[in-house]
Protein backbone atom coordinates (compact mmCIF):
# COMPACT_ATOMS: atom_id res chain seq x y z
CA UNK A 1 0.00 0.00 0.00
CA UNK A 2 2.88 2.56 0.95
CA UNK A 3 4.40 1.49 -1.92
CA UNK A 4 1.16 2.55 -4.38
CA UNK A 5 0.81 5.60 -2.61
CA UNK A 6 4.31 6.73 -2.95
CA UNK A 7 4.43 5.52 -6.82
CA UNK A 8 1.91 8.54 -7.62
CA UNK A 9 3.63 11.31 -5.25
CA UNK A 10 7.47 10.51 -5.71
CA UNK A 11 9.68 10.88 -8.94
CA UNK A 12 10.50 7.94 -10.36
CA UNK A 13 14.09 8.43 -9.75
CA UNK A 14 13.84 8.38 -6.25
CA UNK A 15 12.22 5.83 -6.15
CA UNK A 16 15.15 3.97 -7.61
CA UNK A 17 17.40 5.35 -5.21
CA UNK A 18 15.60 4.23 -1.76
CA UNK A 19 16.67 0.81 -3.40
CA UNK A 20 13.77 -0.91 -1.92
CA UNK A 21 12.14 -2.44 -5.47
CA UNK A 22 12.91 -6.27 -4.34
CA UNK A 23 11.37 -9.16 -6.35
CA UNK A 24 9.39 -9.59 -3.58
CA UNK A 25 7.79 -6.13 -2.93
CA UNK A 26 7.21 -5.80 -6.96
CA UNK A 27 5.01 -9.29 -6.41
CA UNK A 28 3.19 -7.87 -3.75
CA UNK A 29 2.43 -4.45 -5.62
CA UNK A 30 1.28 -6.64 -8.25
CA UNK A 31 -1.34 -8.94 -6.31
CA UNK A 32 -2.69 -5.60 -4.16
CA UNK A 33 -2.88 -3.14 -6.62
CA UNK A 34 -2.20 -4.46 -10.45
CA UNK A 35 -3.16 -0.62 -12.15
CA UNK A 36 -0.78 0.90 -10.26
CA UNK A 37 1.77 -1.98 -10.87
CA UNK A 38 0.71 -1.79 -14.73
CA UNK A 39 1.55 1.84 -14.53
CA UNK A 40 4.46 2.26 -12.69
CA UNK A 41 6.32 -0.60 -14.56
CA UNK A 42 7.38 0.92 -18.30
CA UNK A 43 8.31 4.54 -15.96
CA UNK A 44 10.73 2.57 -13.66
CA UNK A 45 12.03 0.29 -16.49
CA UNK A 46 13.16 3.46 -18.60
CA UNK A 47 14.70 5.33 -15.64
CA UNK A 48 16.27 2.11 -14.32
CA UNK A 49 17.76 1.46 -17.79
CA UNK A 50 19.18 5.32 -18.27
CA UNK A 51 20.33 5.03 -15.13
CA UNK A 52 22.65 2.53 -15.89
CA UNK A 53 20.64 0.02 -13.31
CA UNK A 54 21.69 -2.65 -16.02
CA UNK A 55 20.36 -5.88 -13.66
CA UNK A 56 16.75 -4.16 -12.49
CA UNK A 57 16.62 -2.79 -15.94
CA UNK A 58 16.31 -6.32 -17.52
CA UNK A 59 14.01 -7.79 -14.55
CA UNK A 60 11.65 -4.93 -15.08
CA UNK A 61 11.20 -5.54 -18.76
CA UNK A 62 10.89 -9.10 -18.37
CA UNK A 63 8.47 -8.35 -16.15
CA UNK A 64 6.62 -5.90 -18.73
CA UNK A 65 6.82 -9.15 -21.11
CA UNK A 66 5.01 -11.26 -18.88
CA UNK A 67 2.42 -8.52 -18.48
CA UNK A 68 1.72 -7.46 -21.61
CA UNK A 69 2.42 -10.73 -23.79
CA UNK A 70 0.92 -8.69 -26.95
CA UNK A 71 3.61 -5.96 -26.76
CA UNK A 72 6.36 -6.59 -28.28
CA UNK A 73 8.49 -3.77 -27.73
CA UNK A 74 8.95 -5.12 -24.21
CA UNK A 75 10.50 -7.85 -25.17
CA UNK A 76 12.79 -6.02 -27.47
CA UNK A 77 13.59 -3.86 -24.39
CA UNK A 78 14.46 -7.08 -22.66
CA UNK A 79 16.81 -8.15 -25.42
CA UNK A 80 19.07 -5.17 -25.11
CA UNK A 81 20.17 -6.08 -21.61
CA UNK A 82 21.56 -9.36 -22.44
CA UNK A 83 24.48 -8.75 -24.17
CA UNK A 84 26.68 -6.44 -21.67
CA UNK A 85 24.59 -3.55 -21.53
CA UNK A 86 25.31 -0.63 -18.67
CA UNK A 87 23.33 1.77 -19.78
CA UNK A 88 20.18 2.21 -22.64
CA UNK A 89 18.88 5.56 -24.06
CA UNK A 90 15.51 4.47 -25.83
CA UNK A 91 14.17 8.61 -26.14
CA UNK A 92 10.97 7.42 -25.52
CA UNK A 93 9.23 10.66 -23.89
CA UNK A 94 12.15 13.12 -23.61
CA UNK A 95 16.03 13.51 -23.83
CA UNK A 96 16.65 11.42 -20.37
CA UNK A 97 19.99 12.45 -19.24
CA UNK A 98 21.48 13.82 -22.76
CA UNK A 99 21.91 17.54 -23.18
CA UNK A 100 23.42 19.40 -25.82
CA UNK A 101 26.68 20.93 -24.90
CA UNK A 102 27.78 23.03 -27.71
CA UNK A 103 26.74 24.09 -31.51
CA UNK A 104 23.92 21.48 -31.14
CA UNK A 105 19.92 21.52 -30.91
CA UNK A 106 18.78 18.18 -29.40
CA UNK A 107 14.46 17.24 -29.62
CA UNK A 108 12.74 13.96 -29.12
CA UNK A 109 10.04 13.37 -31.55
CA UNK A 110 8.02 9.92 -31.44
CA UNK A 111 10.54 8.30 -29.49
CA UNK A 112 13.20 9.24 -31.89
CA UNK A 113 16.19 12.25 -30.86
CA UNK A 114 17.04 14.25 -33.42
CA UNK A 115 20.58 16.21 -32.74
CA UNK A 116 20.90 19.48 -35.62
CA UNK A 117 23.75 20.76 -36.11
CA UNK A 118 23.74 24.42 -35.17
CA UNK A 119 27.65 25.50 -35.49
CA UNK A 120 31.24 23.90 -36.29
CA UNK A 121 31.22 21.71 -33.31
CA UNK A 122 28.40 20.17 -32.14
CA UNK A 123 28.62 18.25 -29.20
CA UNK A 124 25.94 16.15 -26.65
CA UNK A 125 26.85 14.69 -23.77
CA UNK A 126 25.38 12.50 -20.64
CA UNK A 127 26.80 12.00 -17.07
CA UNK A 128 27.21 7.89 -16.91
CA UNK A 129 28.84 5.63 -14.74
CA UNK A 130 30.71 2.42 -15.59
CA UNK A 131 33.74 0.03 -14.87
CA UNK A 132 37.10 0.45 -16.65
CA UNK A 133 37.71 -1.70 -19.42
CA UNK A 134 36.38 -1.95 -23.25
CA UNK A 135 33.23 -0.56 -24.06
CA UNK A 136 31.16 0.01 -26.77
CA UNK A 137 28.88 2.42 -27.63
CA UNK A 138 25.90 1.29 -30.30
CA UNK A 139 24.35 3.90 -31.98
CA UNK A 140 20.98 3.03 -33.75
CA UNK A 141 20.65 5.68 -36.22
CA UNK A 142 19.51 7.01 -39.91
CA UNK A 143 21.05 10.22 -41.61
CA UNK A 144 21.10 11.23 -45.30
CA UNK A 145 24.52 11.59 -45.87
CA UNK A 146 27.91 9.96 -44.61
CA UNK A 147 29.64 12.10 -41.43
CA UNK A 148 32.55 11.71 -38.88
CA UNK A 149 31.42 11.15 -35.46
CA UNK A 150 33.46 12.20 -32.67
CA UNK A 151 33.32 9.99 -29.42
CA UNK A 152 34.53 11.33 -26.40
CA UNK A 153 35.06 10.23 -22.70
CA UNK A 154 35.86 11.40 -19.25
CA UNK A 155 36.91 8.81 -16.35
CA UNK A 156 38.63 8.64 -13.00
CA UNK A 157 42.57 9.36 -14.65
CA UNK A 158 41.17 12.35 -16.10
CA UNK A 159 38.75 14.52 -18.12
CA UNK A 160 37.76 14.77 -21.64
CA UNK A 161 40.64 15.27 -24.01
CA UNK A 162 42.29 13.61 -27.20
CA UNK A 163 43.68 11.11 -25.34
CA UNK A 164 40.38 10.02 -24.35
CA UNK A 165 38.85 10.36 -28.15
CA UNK A 166 38.16 8.13 -30.98
CA UNK A 167 36.76 9.70 -34.56
CA UNK A 168 34.48 7.42 -36.46
CA UNK A 169 32.99 7.20 -39.80
CA UNK A 170 29.42 6.89 -40.06
CA UNK A 171 27.97 5.77 -43.09
CA UNK A 172 24.51 7.11 -44.31
CA UNK A 173 21.51 5.89 -44.02
CA UNK A 174 18.63 7.31 -45.38
CA UNK A 175 14.74 6.20 -44.46
CA UNK A 176 16.16 2.94 -42.57
CA UNK A 177 17.26 2.03 -39.19
CA UNK A 178 21.30 1.10 -39.18
CA UNK A 179 23.45 -0.05 -36.35
CA UNK A 180 26.85 0.62 -35.64
CA UNK A 181 29.40 0.00 -32.85
CA UNK A 182 31.76 3.07 -31.64
CA UNK A 183 34.71 1.04 -29.27
CA UNK A 184 36.78 2.96 -26.53
CA UNK A 185 38.92 1.11 -24.13
CA UNK A 186 38.18 2.96 -20.74
CA UNK A 187 41.41 3.16 -18.43
CA UNK A 188 39.44 4.18 -15.41
CA UNK A 189 35.95 4.45 -13.84
CA UNK A 190 33.73 6.10 -16.67
CA UNK A 191 31.95 9.05 -15.36
CA UNK A 192 31.17 11.10 -18.71
CA UNK A 193 30.36 10.72 -22.44
CA UNK A 194 30.51 13.22 -25.62
CA UNK A 195 29.05 12.97 -28.87
CA UNK A 196 30.50 15.48 -31.90
CA UNK A 197 28.45 14.27 -34.85
CA UNK A 198 30.12 16.22 -37.86
CA UNK A 199 26.65 16.36 -39.66
CA UNK A 200 25.57 19.08 -42.16
CA UNK A 201 22.78 21.40 -41.08
CA UNK A 202 20.67 20.33 -44.09
CA UNK A 203 20.82 16.30 -42.82
CA UNK A 204 19.94 16.37 -38.74
CA UNK A 205 21.36 12.99 -37.51
CA UNK A 206 17.88 10.99 -35.94
CA UNK A 207 18.40 7.82 -33.05
CA UNK A 208 16.37 5.43 -32.28
CA UNK A 209 18.24 4.66 -29.34
CA UNK A 210 21.97 5.03 -27.72
CA UNK A 211 23.44 1.55 -25.90
CA UNK A 212 26.81 1.29 -24.15
CA UNK A 213 27.97 -1.89 -23.51
CA UNK A 214 31.01 -4.29 -21.65
CA UNK A 215 33.00 -5.47 -24.29
CA UNK A 216 36.51 -8.33 -23.60
CA UNK A 217 39.34 -7.00 -25.16
CA UNK A 218 39.23 -9.47 -28.04
CA UNK A 219 35.58 -8.00 -29.39
CA UNK A 220 37.25 -4.65 -28.41
CA UNK A 221 40.15 -5.21 -30.49
CA UNK A 222 38.20 -6.44 -33.50
CA UNK A 223 35.92 -3.25 -33.34
CA UNK A 224 38.77 -1.05 -32.82
CA UNK A 225 39.29 1.62 -35.41
CA UNK A 226 42.43 2.60 -35.31
CA UNK A 227 46.14 1.67 -34.17
CA UNK A 228 45.70 4.26 -30.79
CA UNK A 229 42.60 2.15 -29.83
CA UNK A 230 44.24 -1.14 -30.28
CA UNK A 231 47.51 0.27 -28.31
CA UNK A 232 45.31 1.38 -26.17
CA UNK A 233 43.65 -2.05 -25.53
CA UNK A 234 47.22 -4.16 -25.20
CA UNK A 235 48.81 -1.60 -22.31
CA UNK A 236 45.67 -1.89 -20.36
CA UNK A 237 45.12 -5.84 -20.66
CA UNK A 238 48.98 -6.12 -20.44
CA UNK A 239 48.81 -6.44 -16.18
CA UNK A 240 45.95 -9.23 -16.79
CA UNK A 241 47.84 -12.38 -17.88
CA UNK A 242 44.48 -14.62 -18.28
CA UNK A 243 43.21 -12.16 -21.30
CA UNK A 244 46.36 -11.95 -22.87
CA UNK A 245 46.20 -15.55 -23.16
CA UNK A 246 42.86 -15.71 -24.62
CA UNK A 247 44.02 -12.98 -27.06
CA UNK A 248 47.54 -14.78 -28.02
CA UNK A 249 44.89 -17.99 -28.62
CA UNK A 250 42.02 -16.29 -30.45
CA UNK A 251 44.61 -14.10 -32.36
CA UNK A 252 47.60 -16.13 -33.34
CA UNK A 253 48.49 -13.91 -36.38
CA UNK A 254 48.38 -10.04 -33.96
CA UNK A 255 52.25 -11.08 -32.45
CA UNK A 256 51.60 -8.12 -30.16
CA UNK A 257 49.62 -9.98 -28.06
CA UNK A 258 52.48 -12.35 -28.05
CA UNK A 259 54.66 -9.60 -26.99
CA UNK A 260 52.61 -8.40 -24.01
CA UNK A 261 52.37 -11.95 -22.34
CA UNK A 262 55.95 -12.47 -22.86
CA UNK A 263 56.89 -8.68 -21.04
CA UNK A 264 53.75 -9.67 -18.59
CA UNK A 265 55.69 -13.20 -17.91
CA UNK A 266 59.08 -11.82 -17.59
CA UNK A 267 58.96 -9.80 -14.96
CA UNK A 268 57.26 -11.81 -12.81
Amino acid sequence: DVLARWSEKMDIVSLLDLGILTPQLLDALQKQHADSYAALMPRLALAAAERGNSELARELYERLTKLQTDNTLWQERAEQFRTGAIAVWNFETDLSSWSAHADCELVVQNGVLVARTAGIDPQFQTPISGPPGGKAVVLRYRTAEPFTMQLFWADSTGGMSELRHRDYPIPASPGEWREIALPFWCQGTLNTLRLDPNTSKEHPLEIDSIVLRQVEPSEAWNQAPDLATRKAIVDAVSQKEGSLLALVKEHPEEHQWQFALARNLSTR
